[in-house]
């Protein structure tokens, strides 16, 4: 996770520093600005985003996750503005945006289980009685995604804006062991007890649709 930190902000101040700050300083009021995540709530997320031109910008990203998956993610972006008027730069207009988004996260599993039994049959799609688990342990898993999304901005004023987006994600996770299991009714209300994969992917950090609000101070 250090290694990759060090390398998303060396890479972050690389680019921004190839650009002159004369290109974008007659049509830019503010060129930086930084951010939190409304919502989801089981993230806790902080970015810091700087323009490097008028519709071009990059992003560094830290979140903090809780509940089935806690753990840890960093992400570096890269946003294109549709410009919608004719004056000034698209930053820092109300508008749409594009977003291309890698991110990489470690998250710690509390309670997966080697096996399980369950004490009694399948009732339609339910099943009735308890399940009883064994050898349940504390986990790791890694992820890297990559993300594609597409937003609105929008201003309250001058400095304030609030963020809309929405995309698909694809990522890539390594477990310790994958055939471990979590307690079914932790994460869906019916069926069996998932195996650690499924839930990640189904009800994790790993699911393939991405939605967030978020509210920004521009400067």
């Amino acid at each position: 996770m250090m290694r990759f930190l060090i390398g998303c902000l060396v890479f972050f101040i690389s680019i921004d520093y190839s650009y002159s700050n004369d290109t974008i300083k007659n049509t830019l009021t503010y060129k930086n600005n930084i951010k939190i995540a409304l919502w989801p709530a089981l993230k806790a997320t902080v970015v810091y985003e700087r323009a490097i031109t008028e519709k071009v910008s990059l992003g560094f990203m830290y979140s903090k996750r809780g509940g089935r998956f806690n753990g840890d993610m960093v992400s570096v972006y890269g946003r294109y503005y549709a410009k919608l008027k004719y004056e000034g730069g698209a930053f820092n207009q109300n508008g749409v945006f594009f977003e291309v988004k890698a991110t990489f996260g470690q998250y710690r599993i509390h309670n997966a289980y080697t096996s399980y039994e369950r004490a009694d049959s399948l009732t339609g799609f339910f099943y009735n009685g308890d399940y009883t688990y064994y050898g349940g342990h504390t986990t790791e898993a890694n992820c890297f995604n990559m993300t594609t999304s597409i937003g609105y901005k929008r201003y309250c004023n001058k400095h304030f804006f609030f963020e809309f987006m929405g995309g698909l994600r694809l990522g890539i996770a390594n477990f310790e062991d994958d055939n471990l299991v979590l307690k079914h009714n932790e994460i869906f209300n019916m069926g069996k007890p998932p195996n650690i994969k499924q839930a990640f992917y189904w009800a994790g950090p790993g699911f393939p649709l991405e939605v967030s609000i978020a509210a920004g101070f521009e400067f």
